[in-house]
């Protein structure tokens, strides 16, 4: 029986669902697993981890302070997650504060606010110059429907975390400064819901992403991803999980977070029987 087997199992049956998965998993800086992982996936709020990414870049070359102020304007404004949505349209928000509550908790308008001043062309350029072939922001995460923001792919995705953790990213204190933000994040239940009662688990340094198809009055593709540096008390090591969940599934968005929970989980004790 192959060791991956219980994982496996799982993607049968979301396969039979009409789910794909995408998966990447390294163990000491090599690729450990990998299923579909050098395909397209829409990537939810988890392209914001790109976005913050080329914050870094400038902010580390001198470019910004991160002090800056950003003025809350009308054509930035966006549903879903986020707090700046009910504030005022003129309201001002430092760029640190905007990087933090769009890494943070996913804020739209954030990500709409530093977008704007970093600038589409400027992310997509830096993305591209770093490796990531497989990884584009497309457009700003407006309304009606924040959908189809950005694509990317389980290996580009990995590779993101991997390079950080090895300090690789951009230069070692931009590495680390991105780690911290990325630890700030609130929303670890896909990675590591199974994870956080268990002795050996420390934290989780990741940045996910959710588009629900189900919620409009026509169904459309439902999508959820989560990846990051997966922190232990016997070391480190990096996943990335993608779903796209076909608009006829029968599965709902919260069963097959199930799912990358069951299989997060499995990674892990292979990760603690090897270490």
């Amino acid at each position: 029986m192959s060791r991956f087997s219980n994982v496996e199992k799982i993607i049968a049956v979301a396969e039979r669902n009409s789910v794909r998965f995408g998966i990447c998993v390294n163990f000491d800086g090599k690729k450990f697993y990998g299923y579909r992982e050098d395909e397209d996936f829409d990537t939810a709020c988890s392209i914001m981890a790109f976005i913050l990414l080329e914050y870094s870049n400038q902010l580390f070359a001198g470019k910004i302070l991160g002090k800056e102020f950003l003025i809350y304007t009308e054509d930035n404004f966006a549903t879903g997650a986020g707090t700046i949505k009910f504030l005022p349209f003129g309201s001002r928000v430092r760029m640190e504060d905007a990087v933090e509550l769009m890494t943070a908790t996913s804020d739209h308008i954030a990500a709409n606010l530093l977008i704007d001043l970093l600038g589409l062309e400027n992310i997509n350029a830096t993305i591209q110059q770093h490796g990531f072939s497989k990884t584009k922001l497309h457009k700003k995460f407006l309304i009606p429907k924040v959908k189809n923001m950005g694509t990317s792919s389980p290996k580009d995705y990995i590779k993101f975390f991997a390079l950080m953790e090895r300090n690789l990213l951009l230069s070692v204190e931009a590495s680390q400064f991105m780690k911290k933000i990325l630890l700030k994040q609130k929303y670890k239940d896909i990675l590591a819901e199974k994870l956080f009662a268990l002795p050996d688990f420390l934290d989780v340094a990741s940045k996910s992403g959710k588009a629900d198809g189900k919620i409009y009055d026509e169904f459309t593709d439902s999508y959820i991803v989560d990846g990051g540096i997966i922190q232990t008390k016997k070391g480190a090591y990096e996943i990335a999980l993608f779903a796209e969940i076909k608009y006829n599934s029968p599965l709902s968005l919260n069963q097959v977070k199930a799912f990358m929970q069951d299989i997060s989980l499995n990674f892990f004790n292979m990760f603690l029987a090897e270490h």
